[in-house]
């Protein structure tokens, strides 16, 4: 008998590209909203001050080096939205000022998307058939700020009571840095200069102005338009990645698809999210090109308790291989690599997920072989064949609904012991 392996890349976040932070413009007749995230943090050893691997241009901000004794995290953030949206704004609260504010290249994305995703090789009965292998490259349909769509500073006859901390052009984006004892105030400030908000940001940002959290404004510079957007690097202070949730939950998806790939010293795990487990040997393919893994990670998340993150791959960093150079020195200073993935509701968006660095030592693989050789069902499926009651792929892709904007994260800081 024929024993064949029909390997699928299941990436769950392939289908659009998202990020916590993300606010959209109020007047645009249908919202735009976010569906995915796709994050890659690396915690950085202490007092370290070389430039993030793969950066474009930067904005240093040259008085806020790292201290000894004080970590640092750089987050890389994939920007993509697509639709007719006049304006937007993409907000991240983050520990403290940003030590770096930049553009990377956006192959890195790809390739440790396509290196640490879940892969399922199903083994049959059947004769030789041709395998697949998904791709995580997506188009970037961006829409500029559209005419009009810059408020200035003289819009408004009373000053809101803000600190900007600076304000800079890099590449395509207008990025401001401020911070607000007040929320009503920091509101009134990023709307009327360009960061428009719908008004229920302004309950949540009362949390992070609470918080003392510093926020990091961006807007597509008024001379860009389509195609313009890039990936952007931020520095933060701190040891341990965080991805804003709160904030993420007011335009989204009913259900949001995160991805968080950590490099780091050591493992990391999510708090207070708990852990998702997913039964790789009940996967099934829903078409030749894709399978239910999606549908079982949110079965997972749910049977958790509704706020939880799969550990999808675990390793020594040393052994993956890229061809990125941006990639391949971060990983080259990184001792480990961690992929988490969830699957979760808008309405469990109320605590923001940490990523904290363990000490644990095991592994988990990202390449399961599934044997459904006693499946006729899923053969069929599989071979592409025309069966009753089959489930075809999932229809759509999320990112073609409406604008979606990657955004956020945060290094919360942490003793070094």
């Amino acid at each position: 008998m024929n024993v064949t392996t029909f390997t699928l890349a299941t990436l769950v976040t392939s289908e659009a590209l998202a990020c916590g932070g993300f606010l959209c413009d109020p007047d645009v007749p249908v919202p735009p909203s976010q569906s995915s995230e796709r994050i890659v943090f690396v915690v950085n050893p202490v007092a370290y001050d070389a430039p993030p691997g793969g950066i474009v241009e930067a904005w240093p901000i040259e008085s806020e080096a790292p201290m000894d004794g004080e970590r640092s995290v750089d987050v890389y953030i994939e920007v993509a939205y697509a639709g007719a949206a006049a304006s937007f704004a993409w907000v991240v609260p983050v520990l403290g000022p940003p030590l770096l504010v930049g553009t990377a290249g956006r192959e890195m994305f790809d390739e440790i998307d396509r290196a640490t995703a879940p892969r399922f090789h199903f083994t049959t009965g059947l004769a030789q058939i041709s395998g697949y292998e998904d791709s995580s490259g997506s188009d970037c349909d961006c829409a500029p700020m559209g005419e009009g769509g810059s408020y200035g500073d003289d819009s408004f006859s009373s000053e809101p009571q803000v600190t900007l901390l600076g304000k800079e052009r890099v590449g395509p984006y207008e990025v401001a840095v401020v911070q607000s004892e007040n929320a009503i105030d920091l509101w009134d400030w990023l709307f009327f200069n360009g960061y428009a908000l719908p008004v229920e940001a302004e309950e949540i940002l009362e949390d992070y102005v609470a918080e003392q959290k510093t926020f990091v404004a961006f807007r597509l510079a008024d001379d860009q338009g389509l195609g313009a957007v890039e990936p952007v690097v931020l520095r933060v202070p701190g040891g341990e990645p965080c991805i804003p949730l709160r904030l993420t939950r007011i335009a989204t998806q009913p259900i949001l698809d995160v991805t968080a790939i950590v490099l780091a010293d050591g493992l990391a795990t999510s708090v207070p999210y708990t852990a998702a487990l997913v039964d790789h040997d009940a996967v099934r393919p829903t078409s030749p090109t894709d399978t239910d893994y999606a549908q079982r990670l949110r079965d997972a998340v749910v049977t958790a308790g509704g706020r939880a993150f799969a550990t999808e791959f675990a390793t020594a960093a040393g052994g993956l291989v890229v061809k990125d150079e941006g990639l391949a020195a971060m990983l080259d200073r990184s001792a480990h690599v961690t992929r988490l993935s969830t699957r979760i509701a808008a309405a469990d968006m109320m605590l923001d997920p940490i990523f904290t660095i363990t000490e644990r030592s095991d592994e988990v693989p990202n390449e399961h072989r599934v044997d459904i050789s006693d499946d006729p069902e899923a053969q069929r499926i599989l071979l592409g064949a025309t069966a009753s009651g089959a489930t075809r792929g999932r229809g759509t892709p999320a990112w073609a609904l409406g604008l979606v904007l990657a955004a956020a994260l945060v290094g919360r800081r942490r003793p070094v012991g």
